[in-house]
């Protein structure tokens, strides 16, 4: 459906409307749009149209600049309006140079967002068809019916109405439901093949033979899971038993293995305490020798820094001499140094002084090129608005020059409009005569004949329809009297049709004419508002000095502007040399006070030193200063070095003697662990293997024969315990029999060589029977669910099948060459009767419509339900016929869609009503109260002073001094 209302238009620039006019339609429903001819009455429906499609209907897309208000350099429109609730606006620019321009945006929670991302024509042309759902032909024939094509929808080609009814009906959807009917067949199809494919390919194995092998082999791995675990069982109790045996051998086995650890740390002992005992007492003999020649060196040294301190009190120490040497070079450096700096500051405060005269002129120099240059530039300006003015002033000549011949162009149409009339009323007066002429031949003819006619169908025996005698004797000559009657009453008709032809030929030679006159008006009009422009010589010979004028005034001001960039490069290298001469006269005075202060500091120096007198000769008296002092220091430093090396003599003694002893200690603490342990790992072996062990030797002084008697009470408890670990070998071997017997009477192969690994590898085989056991239960329920997979599968697939045989046939159904076809000829039929109803109403009862091959033609009740075309109709009749037309459409659109919400919800007519006459008028009006029923805009375009009273409201194009405005006028 069309729920399409406007809501909103703003038009500037179009036409008679030079001004920006905004025209809110939002609280009309039926309304009029008045205002004397040429106003622009028809130019607001010209902007809808523009603002949606970027057309009007009586300008081809060569002639659209043809609409810009003279004078004006662009036309913009904007309308706001509604489609199923959802508010839209569009804009367009049309430029007199330039391309036209075109923006559309949604509002959304009072926010406007863009509908397309470019302003180009085409992509907003598109998203508007979309939106409203009619294309320009078809929103011109069906929506806005502006003059000149009122009718089209009633005379137009076949082809172009039922595309506009495919549109309006919304019959493309029974196409998308064609094309999704046989794609969905293709699917389904796809579907049922692929799921034939997962069958085969995935389910062919799912079948009950293999479910019932596939149960038989879990039963038997189930008894074989049970007599496993019968075998487990009685193995690992053998294991356990072999495995307390080799625990308590393992548990022996580690204790000997400790006890041979500390017999070979007893040996390793005995070893280290041969090497010890003689290094220790060498070592201390050493240490007594190297700490007397130690105190000898140190009374040496203690001379010799006597002396040094004396020497330092004379003068002073070697900080206090470096310092001076500093000071010295110091001194001599810095007066060379200010002696330079004052020569160089004296040219830099010279080159300074030159510098600031420099920069004063160039300053003064900018200025004056500044204000030459703002000069040239009001100058330039000048010349540019009056070159523009002058532009306009060409523009308007060429309009006017347009107009002028386009004023006698319409001259000339208008007179041969005029004698066109002339001659087709003098050929309506010759084709009455001859209608005429020929009626009366008619009629005298009838009565001539009348009685030849009458007898012409008796036969004897039947009554005289005259005077109703029976006739026994009929007599000659009747048939010829009717072929007589005929060919005058064949005459006649000729000779209506011909008058009847030459009427509407009149009419449309008018219509002409009417046309051919308000072309005249309104070039006329147009040619007055422009009438005051010069001559297009005098404009053009204006422009060209204008444009001499500004190309002078441009150069002058380029060549301005050049002198003024010159003096501003000037001024500022200008500035940058007095800062820079600047900075550096600076610069050197800040040196120079610098060196001032390094000066005075060394000089404080040197007064500290020879607080006297200054010495002329200072070099020298600092040198006899450093030449004493150091060799006190040298005979101090050799005595020191003597010293230190006896007190490394010493220390290195004196750890070579503590290592020693430390060695000796450590090796005692050492021997004490290692009696511990061999004790402590006695009484672990004694404990472990449930054996008695001898006490361990007493403590002895003497290290060497404590380690004997100790080293022989370890070898009798290792004895016992390699008794013992014989004795548990033996019985681990008797359990490793029982296990194989085991083994063998159940039939079950163990390829482990150790009885934990046999243990483990029943379990394992235990374990695997349990879980392919388990795992046979679950491949036989999933076989189970795989089957009825299949089946669910299977039957699918035979769905599919069916629902896509359906479908494809649906698809065929729904054709555009079918069903379509069906429901266009259905609405047609059914538009044509609802029309019907309203041609009957306004035309008195005379006429109505019918339809044929999707072609109108109208039925004249009048004359004998006489069928004919509706070429045929008349001006007045031909607007009548496409009004009540145009009424059942906008009103049924609902039931002709076969939707709640389909319906037209703007209409607007732009011509026919001045050719009704008051009665008829009347019944129209009747007819656009009803159409508009429903909350439904229904605009009308008249001249008519009776339309614009019956209806409450309207707008009123008012014109005034060449440009109109738009007024609201509520009755």
């Amino acid at each position: 459906g069309l729920p399409m209302r406007p809501l909103r238009l703003d038009i500037e620039g179009l036409t008679s409307f030079r001004e920006r006019q905004q025209i809110d339609f939002s609280e009309f429903g039926l309304f009029v749009i008045t205002g004397p001819t040429g106003s622009g009455k028809s130019s607001i429906l010209d902007a809808i149209t523009l603002a949606l499609y970027g057309e009007v209907h009586r300008a081809n897309r060569t002639e659209l600049k043809d609409l810009i208000t003279l004078g004006s350099t662009q036309t913009r429109i904007q309308l706001d309006f509604e489609v199923d609730g959802t508010r839209y606006r569009v804009a367009r620019r049309l430029p007199r140079f330039g391309a036209q321009k075109a923006a559309i945006e949604r509002e959304e929670g009072g926010a406007w967002y863009p509908e397309v991302e470019t302003d180009r024509v085409r992509e907003a042309n598109q998203r508007i068809e979309e939106i409203v759902g009619l294309d320009f032909p078809a929103f011109t024939k069906a929506v806005l019916l502006p003059q000149g094509a009122f009718s089209a929808f009633l005379k137009g080609d076949t082809r172009e109405r039922r595309e506009i009814l495919v549109r309006l009906l919304e019959l493309s959807r029974y196409e998308r439901a064609g094309e999704r009917a046989r794609e969905m067949a293709k699917t389904l199809r796809i579907q049922a093949e692929s799921l034939h494919t997962v069958i085969d390919k995935e389910y062919h194995d799912a079948t009950e033979e293999a479910l019932r092998e596939l149960e038989a082999h879990a039963v038997a791995l189930q008894v074989l899971s049970e007599k496993l675990e019968r075998v487990y069982a009685s193995v690992v109790l053998l294991v356990s038993a072999a495995g307390e045996a080799q625990a308590k051998a393992q548990q022996v086995t580690e204790e000997l293995a400790h006890l041979r650890a500390n017999q070979q740390r007893l040996e390793d002992l005995r070893n280290r305490w041969a090497v010890l005992q003689p290094a220790l007492q060498a070592a201390l003999e050493a240490a007594q020798a190297v700490a007397a020649r130690m105190r000898a060196a140190e009374q040496t040294a203690a001379q010799a820094r006597l002396r040094v301190d004396e020497t330092q009190k004379q003068t002073g120490d070697l900080a206090a001499l470096t310092r001076l040497v500093d000071a010295a070079a110091q001194y001599e450096k810095e007066a060379q140094r200010m002696a330079a700096l004052a020569e160089e500051i004296g040219v830099a405060a010279k080159g300074a002084t030159h510098a600031r005269e420099w920069m004063e002129q160039a300053v003064a120099e900018a200025d004056r090129r500044q204000d030459q240059e703002t000069r040239t530039r009001h100058d330039e300006e000048t010349a540019r608005q009056a070159r523009e003015q002058a532009q306009r002033v060409l523009e308007s000549a060429q309009a006017k020059a347009e107009l002028e011949q386009a004023l006698t162009d319409a001259q000339k149409a208008c007179d041969s409009a005029r004698e066109a009339v002339q001659e087709a009323e003098a050929r309506a007066v010759q084709a009455a005569d001859r209608a005429e002429e020929a009626r009366l031949q008619a009629t005298h003819v009838r009565h001539t004949e009348y009685a030849a006619a009458l007898r012409a169908d008796l036969k004897p025996g039947d009554r005289c329809p005259v005077c109703e005698v029976v006739v026994g004797h009929v007599p000659t000559g009747g048939a010829q009297a009717r072929q007589t009657i005929e060919r005058a009453e064949a005459a006649y008709d000729r000779a209506r049709n011909g008058y009847e032809a030459e009427t509407h030929n009149v009419q449309q030679a008018r219509a002409h004419l009417h046309v051919a006159e308000a072309a005249l008006q309104a070039r006329g009009e147009r040619l007055h508002a422009v009438a005051s422009a010069p001559s297009l010589e005098q404009a053009q010979a204006a422009r060209a000095a204008c444009n001499k004028s500004f190309d002078a005034a441009a150069r002058h001001r380029a060549e301005a502007e050049t002198a003024r960039q010159a003096a501003d490069a000037a001024r500022e290298q200008a500035k940058i040399e007095f800062v820079r001469s600047e900075e550096r006269a600076s610069r050197l005075r800040s040196q120079h006070t610098d060196a001032q202060q390094r000066l005075e500091t060394a000089r404080a120096v040197i007064r500290e030193a020879f607080p006297d007198e200054f010495p002329a000769d200072l070099a020298n008296q600092v040198r006899q200063r450093q030449a004493r002092l150091t060799e006190a220091h040298n005979a101090l430093n050799v005595a020191e070095e003597a010293l230190t090396n006896e007190r490394t003599a010493k220390t290195t003694v004196d750890e070579s003697y503590a290592l020693e002893k430390q060695r000796a200690d450590a090796f005692k603490l050492e021997f004490v662990a290692a009696r511990t342990r061999c004790t402590t790992s006695a009484e672990a072996f004694g404990q472990r293997a449930v054996a008695s062990v001898p006490e361990p030797p007493a403590v002895d002084e003497d290290t060497t024969a404590h380690l004997n008697d100790l080293r022989a009470w370890l070898a009798g408890v290792i004895d016992e315990g390699t008794r013992i670990l014989g004795v548990l070998n033996e019985a681990q071997a008797a359990k490793a029999g029982q296990v194989l017997a085991v083994l063998r009477q159940a039939e079950v192969t163990a390829s482990s060589t150790e009885l934990a690994g046999v243990a483990d590898e029943v379990h394992e085989m235990l374990n695997a029977t349990r879980a392919e056991a388990e795992q046979a239960r679950r491949d036989a329920l999933d076989l189970k669910r795989r089957i009825a997979k299949k089946a669910e599968l299977t039957g699918q697939c035979r769905k599919d099948e069916a629902r896509s045989g359906r479908y494809n046939e649906l698809g065929s159904e729904l054709r555009a060459d079918r069903f379509i076809a069906f429901v266009l000829e259905e609405s047609l039929e059914q538009l044509a009767a609802l029309a019907s109803e309203e041609l009957r109403r306004i035309s008195a009862g005379r006429f109505s419509l019918a339809v044929h091959e999707s072609n109108f033609s109208v039925i004249d009740h009048v004359n004998a339900d006489e069928e004919r075309s509706v070429a045929t109709l008349s001006g007045g009749e031909t607007f009548l016929a496409s009004l009540s037309l145009a009424l059942a459409l906008a009103a049924s659109i609902t039931e002709l869609v076969g939707q709640p919400g389909s319906r037209l919800d703007a209409i607007f007519i732009d011509e026919g009503f001045g050719s009704l006459d008051p009665d008829t008028l009347d019944v129209v009006v009747d007819a656009l109260e009803r159409l508009q029923e429903g909350d439904r805009m229904v605009g009308v375009i008249t001249h008519v002073p009776l339309l614009a009273e019956r209806i409450p409201a309207g707008l009123v194009v008012e014109r005034s001094g060449g440009a109109s405005s738009v007024v609201v006028a509520n009755k």
